[in-house]
């Protein structure tokens, strides 16, 4: 196969009486210049159709895309998102020269690649590229076009500079907030020892360097950004100029989106430095976490009682809201935080969103209510809009009706609230229909749709022992999307997304019409793509709303949720001689098994779907572990230990 915090639920009257009070939100601003959708009075055909069941899931019908790669489904869509997301980060953020250049001392740079590197003489070892362009600014966008003719060295970076005559030289508090984010989000992959291993293994340094080299950049942009793009109230600034010297301000005060986006990077990079023993023990950094933490507190302060424009503005608080709660050590602002989430999800759920793009940004602020409040008005309100949104969808062309053009932002939103109900809304909304609406739009836009400009050789990019996990060559890059030197230009272009895209009513296919590049549209969904791979899967979790960290038994039942690539538990506790029913449910892309060797346990799931098996504890029976055996699985993460006694 290509394969919780409580809070009080309101009744679902209350929503229905406020949709009648409240006025759509129709502003497509994110703080950037990108095209919004555009809309025609058009029909689709192959439109879905939704059932509901008091005793499920509701169901909705939806057509498979029409056309596409044979066997084409979430899990080739889940590694796509992997690679295509890193593909926009490197080049971007280390080799295009777009933005505030960042020249670490050499000394720096070799502390960390011995903090990474300490594997045997015959393994794999870091190899420094020469002229690397990493920044601690990125500008607005760009043309992603080469500007040097290739030298024959892959290795060095001037090979793969843009043309700097077309940099959109702005800084934007957008385009910093979703690199950061993006930049972040990578480093905790990969200096995750079951990821790319721990720094004495013989595989995987590369990765690790990459990782570290990331992490200093997100801070050093994190710290830019507090330092230069902020006014004297607190606020992030619309737009700012760099002269090489000084940093200008202009334009006044960010749109609260922007606001909004900062504080959600600010938090998960206070997340990061909080949690670093979990990256190899790299990434710590005290007294760097001691004057951020105080920052980003502040800023929440700012903007608590901030009430923002428009659906993405309120979508975003949301996210912005769980991002803070789950980053802050104060239990009043985590509180104070979880509360002004409640309201915005009230908030969200009585709009009447315009089109699909403002329905999906709902989405995906209504599941982060659902999820860290266990508000169950917010999640069907959710499902709701879900049924709304695949009633305009044609699923045989992967487009929606009306719609004649996305940025590449709007794709990334439609992407991340589709993967949210995925991951989050299994009980409420089929799995399986979501999840052929989220494969059939990301071939149709992002694979045949031309919004990846191109993909690189995997060679080029992956690492020989990430060649041999994967095997298949439809995960690194979809069938004819072209390689960089094919991809326009005299000199050829980077794999990074194009700014926008359009539907062709007459021909019912996508393409570009603008192939520039916007920072912080293309950041924002290669995010949501990566998320869909689900290792760092974009829900971080609250403390006081995760699950125990032992086993919890209910009507005899023992659950263990699989993603990848990890168990939602650390630890399973059994009694000798009792009879137990383990069940595992999948909420990944990919199919996850369980086992315990020592007690001839074996139970696979398909992803979407849960197993159990039922058995006797064995009397006598030491300690054991239990794991994924589907190769590479374990080595990744998905270990745990079994006690019993």
């Amino acid at each position: 196969m290509i394969g919780l915090q409580g809070r009080s639920v309101r009744r679902f009257a209350v929503v229905v009486a406020a949709l009648a009070l409240v006025a759509a939100a129709c502003s497509e601003s994110h703080g950037t210049d990108a095209v919004s959708s555009t809309t025609v009075p058009t029909t689709p055909a192959d439109t879905a159709a939704a059932t509901t069941s008091p005793a499920g899931p509701v169901a909705v019908e939806v057509a498979a895309f029409r056309g596409g790669l044979s066997g084409y489904d979430i899990e080739a869509v889940a590694w796509n998102g992997y690679w295509y997301s890193r593909y926009n980060l490197g080049s971007v953020v280390m080799m295009a020269g777009l933005g505030v250049p960042l020249e670490p001392p050499m000394e720096a740079v070799m502390q960390m690649v011995a903090a990474v590197d300490q594997g045997p003489d015959e393994g794999e070892h870091v190899v420094m590229p020469a002229n690397a362009g990493l920044i601690r600014a990125v500008y607005a966008g760009g043309d992603a076009t080469f500007a040097n003719a290739f030298n024959g060295d892959p290795m060095d970076f001037t090979n793969w500079r843009w043309s700097p005559d077309a940099f959109d030289t702005r800084l934007i508090p957008s385009a910093q907030a979703q690199t950061i984010l993006k930049e972040l989000e990578w480093a905790k992959l990969f200096n995750n020892g079951g990821w790319a291993g721990a720094p004495t293994d013989s595989f995987g340094a590369m990765d690790r360097f990459k990782g570290i080299v990331l992490f200093a950049e997100a801070k050093a942009q994190a710290r830019f950004a507090l330092d230069e793009l902020r006014a004297g109230d607190g606020f992030f600034v619309a737009e700012a100029q760099y002269d090489g010297t000084t940093v200008t301000p202009s334009g006044g005060t960010a749109a609260d989106v922007d606001q909004f986006q900062m504080l959600i990077a600010l938090s998960d990079l206070r997340l990061t430095l909080q949690q670093a023993d979990s990256f190899n023990g790299v990434y710590g950094d005290p007294a760097y976490l001691a004057v951020l933490a105080p920052e980003v507190d502040g800023l929440f302060e700012l903007l608590e009682a901030v009430e923002p424009s428009d659906v993405l503005g309120m979508s975003q608080a949301a996210q912005a809201m769980v991002w803070f709660a789950a980053s802050t050590e104060d239990a009043s602002l985590r509180s104070r935080a979880l509360d002004r989430l409640s309201t915005l999800g009230d908030a969200l759920a009585a709009v009447e969103p315009n089109g699909p793009v403002e329905q999906a940004r709902a989405i995906r602020g209504l599941m982060e209510s659902a999820r860290v409040l266990d508000d169950e008005d917010h999640r069907d309100r959710a499902v709701g809009l879900f049924v709304e949104m695949m009633e305009g969808y044609d699923g045989a062309t992967g487009s929606f009706a009306g719609v004649t053009r996305l940025t590449t932002w709007e794709v990334g939103d439609i992407i991340g609230a589709l993967n949210s109900l995925r991951f989050n809304a299994a009980d409420a909304v089929r799995r399986g229909d979501v999840e052929t609406a989220l494969t059939g739009f990301f071939e149709a836009t992002v694979n045949r749709g031309g919004l990846l400009r191109a993909a690189p050789p995997k060679e080029m990019e992956a690492s020989p022992f990430e060649i041999d996990r994967l095997g298949d060559d439809v995960y690194f890059a979809y069938p004819g999307i072209p390689t960089p030197d094919a991809a326009g230009g005299p000199n050829g272009s980077a794999a990074v997304d194009v700014a926008v895209i359009g539907f062709d009513v007459s021909t019912g296919v996508w393409s570009p019409i603008d192939t520039g590049y916007d920072t912080a549209g293309a950041m924002h969904t290669s995010n949501e793509m990566f998320w869909v791979w689900g290792f760092q899967n974009g829900f971080p979790v609250v403390p006081g709303s995760e699950r125990s960290e032992e086993s919890e038994v209910t009507d005899g039942v023992i659950e263990v949720v699989a993603t990848e690539f990890a168990f939602d538990l650390p630890e399973l506790n059994l009694t000798p001689g009792d009879e137990v029913t383990l069940r595992l449910r999948n909420e990944g892309a990919v199919v996850h098994n369980l086992e315990i060797t020592e007690y001839g346990v074996l139970v696979e799931a398909a992803p979407g779907e849960f197993a159990e098996i039922t058995f006797v504890v064995p009397e006598g029976t030491p300690a054991a572990s239990f794991f994924c055996n589907i190769p590479g699985h374990r080595e990744a993460g998905m270990e745990a230990t079994v006690t019993s006694g």
